[in-house]
């Protein structure tokens, strides 16, 4: 997924984890989760507006897992949305579980999240219409 908001900036989720590069692809290193878990486990992610907060990136990083590996466990953890306003560094559960209990494995269509406002996220649910949330202040 190419960011709009910086230029070289790129992201891969595949089955073996989510990367990232800030040189056009030369380079990818492997972004962890919370506990430095794997995201290995990722069926959504999206790109959207950044907090524009002091210290945050210029974009805010979105995600929905559904199988959470730690590196020496076989056991899901922390299934859920999450959000990351520091490229990656770290990231806060938005939604602990999936939302209405909606979401499927297998479910189609793309996640987004908003350009212009912040917070404001839709996610697919495979046949079942959409979902969205919106960051409430």
């Amino acid at each position: 997924m190419a960011n709009d908001a910086v230029k070289d900036d790129l992201w891969l989720e595949t089955s073996l984890g989510l990367y990232h590069t800030i040189d056009g692809g030369i380079t990818w290193n492997e972004v962890l989760g919370n506990d430095n878990l794997h995201l290995n486990g990722i069926n959504k992610m999206a790109l959207g507006a950044g907090s524009g907060r002091s210290g945050d990136a210029p974009y805010a990083i979105y995600y929905v897992y559904s199988d959470l590996m730690g590196k020496d466990s076989s056991e899901p953890k922390d299934c859920g949305i999450y959000r990351s306003t520091n490229v990656g560094k770290s990231w806060d559960r938005i939604c602990k579980k999936y939302p209405a209990g909606l979401l499927v494995d297998g479910f189609g269509g793309t996640m987004a999240a908003s350009w212009d406002v912040f917070g404001l996220v839709g996610i697919p649910c495979g046949g079942q219409g959409f979902v969205y949330g919106k960051l409430v202040k």
